[in-house]
């Protein structure tokens, strides 16, 4: 045969590699559909409103992050999240952008596991770990949102890899990004404090492999990359002085020793209680709807486990690496002083798949290696490894299309039907209702849109939170509709939270075109209304002359209908101070916010709430609040007439 035909000719070598590579492309064609596919069903609730906000500001170089948003133990994080997010940002300005981000990382970090497999512990082992990570459940969940701990996947294996490379392949350099991405992982998210006893130990096994001089640059990285956040906590000393004593509080509360970690590594392993997604209430018609498929998950636990046994019985450097990457932080979170939650093991993804595909790599080794040694029933042998080979296959791929299918069924359940205390209304729902609110601002040419919900400011409520982002590109205020209704002089668009919001009758009787957009089946709908310029806003019986406060309010009128009522308009804007109302009767005195000074706007005309029902005189007035200092009401000349106005029945 000539070189030419030689080179022509397809070898068995090159065959196999072309299938490889339709293997792998197919498997991360799975993986970019779980992650990317249907957007629209994303959740979007307070904290990713809140690092979406940021990250925009970045985008649009309003500021530099030196933080993060605020973290479940009251440390606020660091902002290496913000920094990432806002990255597709300059090109998209979209929550879908910062959405679609953080599902292509995790994307690409199903292709470095398999690479990292594959160098590690071979071509089966990589294809193996690469099909479950593809479509683990939780792995695809915490790759879905504009969350900062979603971020990890990609950091965590990079952080594996580097380790390998350093302390197997003793690669230069690589110990310095292994603690530079240490860093970046703790600074992701909090949980990665838990690398650092892992990394400790990597050191004390390996440390004849160790290059002090690249450690210590590597930490030098680590420090670098958290320098913004220190600038932050010294520009204000009071926050360094509250995240101080944070610490030490954590640090003295009594710790709790339980098996929660153990629980939750093994349930985000195999993928189960992914029904907890659709809440207390709704799960069971949700499983109601769809096979058990527990018998897929034990079998997925049990390669996982097999695969740990293999590495502690083999014992080779590589073993030790990925069994004590999936130990050591279930093992540190058994003792713990603050709540554990699931997503803090995120960080064990994908460590034990890459031991199932080693489980699944040894068993095919063993058979494979039992016929060659057969040499009287070799074709017999042989035919029954590669049946096995098949088998063996053949059920991890029904498994992982059984996990792909549930998970894809939930999406959907979560995406139609109202989950309380689960999966938040989906962003989709959101947009359709910012662009409404939008086409009805421009219809009726309004100046602005209220958001109106369960509280008024983006920092605690979620509502609120949310709407801000969505609707940054166009004036609006927020009104906390259990307290008070808001009334523009110029007119407003109103949206109206989908939940009991006390004021929603009283913007519904001002209003001259309204129309109710449906969420999910069972889920309450958010109301869009359009309050006209010309719109008379008065109650039942007005205030007598004078009624002008100190501040520049004018108290207009009071009703009493099933919560006592008063009107008011805002005369100019005062300082910077909040005010609350009195209403104290001879019997009852109750006291209540008015609306924030912040938002006041010169000709505003507000109603308030109050739980007062009495009838006997009742005086009325304000003041300013905390130093609960009396706002006067002042004659036509401009001094002091009373304290308050009386109301008598």
């Amino acid at each position: 045969m000539s070189p030419a035909t030689s080179l022509n000719k397809p070898s068995i070598f090159n065959l196999q590699s072309l299938i490889t590579n339709y293997q792998l492309l197919f498997i991360l064609a799975i993986a970019a559909i779980l992650r990317l596919g249907w957007v629209n069903l994303t959740e979007f609730k307070a904290d990713e409103a809140r690092l979406y906000l940021l990250a925009l500001d970045m985008a649009e170089f309003k500021s530099f992050a030196l933080r993060g948003i605020g973290s479940s133990v009251g440390i606020p994080n660091f902002p290496i999240s913000v920094w990432l997010f806002s990255i597709p940002l300059f090109i998209w300005k979209h929550p879908y952008s910062a959405t679609l981000f953080v599902g292509l990382l995790n994307t690409v970090a199903v292709y470095v596991t398999y690479r990292v497999a594959k160098k590690y512990w071979g071509e089966s082992a990589a294809l193996v770990a690469a099909l479950m990570f593809a479509v683990s459940p939780w792995a695809i969940i915490y790759s879905r949102k504009i969350w900062a701990q979603d971020l990890l996947p990609l950091f965590v294996i990079g952080y594996i890899a580097t380790a390998l490379s350093a302390f197997i392949d003793q690669r230069r350099w690589m110990l310095t990004l292994h603690f530079v991405l240490l860093s970046c992982i703790i600074q992701l998210h909090l949980s990665g404090l838990a690398f650092i006893p892992l990394t400790l130990l990597w050191l004390i096994i390996f440390w004849k492999k160790v290059n002090w001089r690249e450690l210590a640059l590597g930490i030098l990285g680590g420090v670098i990359i958290a320098i913004p956040f220190g600038i932050y906590a010294l520009q204000l000393p009071r926050e360094a002085s509250n995240i101080q004593s944070l610490i030490l509080n954590l640090s003295s509360r009594p710790s709790t020793i339980d098996l929660d970690s153990l629980r939750y590594t093994w349930m985000l392993l195999i993928g189960s209680d992914i029904h907890s997604l659709a809440g207390p209430k709704a799960f069971q018609d949700f499983l109601n709807l769809v096979p058990n498929i527990d018998l897929i998950r034990w079998l997925w636990g049990a390669m996982a486990l097999g695969g740990l046994i293999v590495a502690l019985l083999r014992r080779h450097d590589k073993d030790v690496v990925v069994a004590s990457w999936l130990i050591v932080p279930a093992l540190i979170f058994t003792r713990h002083s603050t709540p554990v939650f699931p997503h803090y093991f995120i960080l064990t993804l994908p460590a034990g798949y890459i031991l199932a595909g080693d489980c699944l790599n040894v068993i095919l080794e063993f058979f494979t290696a039992k016929a060659r040694r057969t040499q009287s029933e070799d074709i017999k042998e042989s035919s029954r490894a590669l049946r096995l080979r098949g088998l063996l296959f053949g059920v991890l791929i029904l498994s992982a299309s059984l996990q792909a299918t549930l998970y894809l069924a939930l999406l959907f359940f979560i995406g139609s039907v109202n989950t309380p205390n689960g999966f938040g209304t989906p962003l989709g729902m959101w947009l359709d209702v910012v662009d409404r609110a939008k086409l009805f601002r421009a219809q009726n040419n309004a100046p602005e849109i209220l958001l109106v919900g369960e509280g008024d400011d983006p920092a605690i409520s979620e509502f609120a939170a949310v709407m801000d982002v969505l609707f940054h590109d166009v004036p609006h205020r927020f009104v906390d509709g259990s307290t008070a209704a808001l009334f523009p002089s110029g007119g407003a668009t109103v949206v109206i939270q989908p939940s009991e919001i006390k004021s929603r009758a009283i913007y519904e009787k001002f209003s001259k075109a309204e129309a109710c957009l449906l969420l999910r089946e069972s889920e309450q709908g958010v109301e869009v209304l359009s309050i006209p310029k010309e719109a008379q806003i008065k109650l039942a019986n007005g205030f007598a002359e004078p009624r002008t406060l100190a501040n520049g309010v004018e108290l207009i009128g009071w009703e009493r209908d099933s919560n006592w009522m008063i009107a008011w308009r805002v005369g100019y804007v005062p300082a910077a101070s909040e005010y609350h109302f009195f209403n104290h009767a001879a019997s009852v005195k109750v006291d209540g916010v008015s609306y924030p000074s912040r938002y006041w706007r010169d000709g505003d005309v507000l109603i308030n709430f109050f739980n007062l029902n009495v009838k006997e005189p009742v005086r009325v007035g304000m003041y300013e609040y905390p130093s609960i200092k009396n706002v006067p009401v002042m004659d036509v000349a401009g001094n002091p007439f009373a304290d308050a106005l009386e109301v008598k029945p």
